[in-house]
């Protein structure tokens, strides 16, 4: 009898084990999914598609299996306004990742990630970005490239690449590659064709200057001063 009870006892633990590594499993499976269509609610998702529209707070994303949506934060710490300056920047076509969690409902976007080309006219430079028209769309603005991240580096932009963009024209034709970190940057361009350079003024001969008296030489005025300096 007490042999049975024993047998009994250890195939309920072993049953009790079976379930409780089934009900981990599939918890894990949960807090793991990235398909963007996930709770979001233990913790964080990601999910990547190709930007279809934007607003100054909202992201739709085309997905292989339909569109999300998704927003920034209501706050106001560096995070969020971080998020807000790339969402700014965000064109249709552009390739993303985006991190978020979900709350009351809402998917709210935690950062963003992306890596991309972008062919078109520059239309304005100044030392700190550039902007670029392509063909089909509006113009874009990408900032230049810092050095690094460090507070001894983030005002250094790259010299390297600053002397590639410090080539480029208003009218030029240029392949920008671009990547955003704290915001859409360029990391790499490439010229397909230059507009033609400024030509210098000629530096042909200026008319000579008239005396002010007419007819008068320097020597012969030059004398008479002299003369009215006697008297």
């Amino acid at each position: 009898m007490n042999s049975r009870w024993t047998m009994c006892l250890g195939l309920l633990m072993v049953a009790a084990s079976v379930a409780g590594w089934v009900a981990m499993g599939l918890g894990a499976e949960t807090r793991s999914g990235s398909s963007g269509f996930g709770s979001g609610t233990d913790g964080m998702e990601k999910t990547d598609g190709t930007v279809v529209s934007t607003t100054p707070q909202s992201v739709d994303l085309k997905l292989t299996g339909g569109q999300i949506t998704l927003h920034a934060a209501k706050s106001a710490n560096k995070s969020t306004k971080e998020v807000l300056s790339i969402i700014g920047q965000l064109a249709p076509q552009d390739s993303v990742t985006i991190t978020w969690t979900q709350k009351d409902g809402r998917k709210l976007i935690q950062k963003i990630e992306g890596r991309g080309t972008l062919d078109g006219v520059v239309t304005a430079r100044t030392d700190a970005w550039v902007n670029v028209k392509p063909e089909n769309g509006a113009p874009q603005k990408l900032l230049f490239p810092w050095a690094g991240r460090t507070p001894q580096e983030v005002a250094t932009l790259d010299q390297k690449l600053l002397k590639k963009i410090a080539r480029a024209r208003v009218g030029d034709k240029a392949r920008l590659t671009w990547e955003i970190s704290d915001a859409k940057r360029v990391v790499d361009v490439r010229y397909l064709s230059k507009t033609p350079a400024e030509k210098s003024p000629s530096h042909a001969a200026s008319p000579k200057k008239k005396p002010s008296h007419p007819g008068a030489s320097p020597r012969r005025l030059l004398n008479q001063v002299k003369r009215l300096n006697r008297h």
